[in-house]
């Protein structure tokens, strides 16, 4: 192959090989992005840095989004292996925001302790530092600190669901570090009105 990029990183994308699909003439590599997302790239897209994710990376936008905190890769990467916690919470509400019942747009709220909290809490049982590039761990340290996050989820117990609206409402009025009561609070204020 002329230009073979295999294991190439690109952003947050890694190319893993030529898909053999052809577009407008250009090869378009299968590419893995540390979402765990997979996505087709052009050749040219991924070398001129027009591509940089499969779009997650613009889907959550920096110190817009209420889970802000000097977000990183890493972050990004645990949050995404959270498929199964966040499974279970749903399951458990009957996959209903638990303030107005709507299914559209629903998003899981950490009750017990905050992702950040538990992230921290993960790279310290381990004595880890906190790196922002996924790649700057061993995949022995990555595999590690991913199983604690994991761990600790359930350890802090289900998460509730809300809507994206009032998710990111109750986050503007309280903060990232919440407790129960808080969330309580809210939930009291919102079904009075």
């Amino acid at each position: 192959m002329k230009f073979d990029i295999s294991g190439e990183k690109y952003g947050y994308l890694t190319a893993n090989k030529d898909s053999g699909e052809r577009r407008s003439g250009g090869v378009m590599w299968e590419c893995r992005c540390v979402c765990s997302n997979k996505t087709l790239v052009s050749y040219g897209d991924l070398t001129s840095g027009h591509t940089k994710s499969c779009g997650c990376k613009h889907r959550r936008s920096g110190e817009d989004h209420h889970n802000w905190s000097g977000s990183s890769e890493v972050k990004h990467y645990l949050r995404n292996h959270l498929m199964s916690w966040k499974f279970k919470s749903l399951k458990f509400y009957g996959r209903k925001c638990v303030i107005t019942g709507t299914e559209k747009q629903i998003e899981v709220h950490h009750l017990n302790k905050s992702f950040i909290g538990i992230f921290k809490e993960a790279l310290e049982f381990h004595d880890l530092p906190e790196l922002s590039s996924v790649g700057a761990y061993t995949s022995r340290q990555l595999e590690q600190l991913t199983a604690k996050v994991i761990s600790l989820h359930f350890e802090y117990g289900l998460g509730v669901p809300i809507s994206h609206k009032l998710h990111k409402e109750f986050h503007s009025l309280y903060g990232h570090s919440t407790t129960p009561a808080e969330f309580n609070e809210f939930v009291s204020m919102k079904e009075k009105k």
